[in-house]
């Protein structure tokens, strides 16, 4: 996967958790965690395979 994949796929997921009580109400703040640590797993992917290129 590329970088921009790995800050894209971050971007989306946090997006998407913030706006999961709008599209899900009864999705609890569990789901959005969960999304929120996987963006954050995304974030780090990308500094990881920034900082091996450079």
């Amino acid at each position: 996967m590329s970088n921009t994949t790995h800050y894209e796929n971050a971007n989306f997921l946090r997006e998407l958790a913030e706006s999961l009580p709008r599209i899900l109400p009864e999705g609890g703040p569990d789901k959005a965690a969960l999304l929120q640590r996987l963006a954050n797993e995304e974030l780090a992917q990308a500094e990881y395979e920034d900082q091996v290129r450079a």
